[in-house]
């Protein structure tokens, strides 16, 4: 979570939606001081002296997600063969066993009321609303131009899209995302 106390805003930064890149970026003068407070999975809770605050929640397409999860959880150097394979990593997103860090936006969002998103694909357009004004550069944590992107994994591994969509349908309807976006 990263508070700013002047501009009166909070962001909610779930794991795998740029939080790394939004911490950076937030911190610098263009955007004004801050202060990043860790959020435990499900138990988000806006600091009482934040009351009336307003509450963004960083998001990033679902199918984009899911591989950036997949990537940090089960990715080592194996080369073009995983350990752990992308359609069980699938499987176990779907699963009652899922793991809370898996959760979807729409439950990390829980009952809070939001002013907003921030998408991680549209980062310049969507930090706008926070104030900011001026050229400034957006740095890209942990990209690695070395991964192969999103769609190459649902590519090699269809039948694992269903499952990929099926975890992430409520994130797509409520935060505007679908296959043909950007992702």
């Amino acid at each position: 979570m990263l508070i700013h106390r002047e501009h009166r805003y909070v962001v909610i930064t779930p794991p795998k939606t740029g939080s790394h890149t939004l911490a950076r970026l937030l911190s610098r003068p263009v955007f004004g001081a801050q202060e990043y407070a860790s959020e435990t999975h499900h138990n988000i809770t806006i600091p009482a002296d934040c009351a009336g605050f307003r509450v963004y929640l960083s998001v990033r397409h679902p199918l984009a997600r899911a591989v950036s999860l997949y990537r940090w959880r089960h990715q080592e150097d194996w080369g073009d063969e995983p350990i752990y394979p992308f359609l069980d990593f699938c499987r176990e997103l779907v699963s009652p066993l899922a793991k809370p860090f898996d959760a979807t936006l729409v439950a990390w969002a829980g009952g809070l009321d939001l002013s907003g998103t921030i998408r991680l694909e549209h980062l310049r357009e969507d930090l706008a609303a926070l104030g900011p004004r001026g050229d400034y550069v957006i740095p890209h944590e942990n990209i690695d131009p070395a991964l192969r992107p999103p769609r190459w994994y649902y590519e090699r591994t269809p039948e694992a899209l269903p499952l990929a969509l099926q975890w992430g349908a409520a994130d797509m309807d409520r935060f505007g995302y679908s296959l043909d976006s950007d992702w």
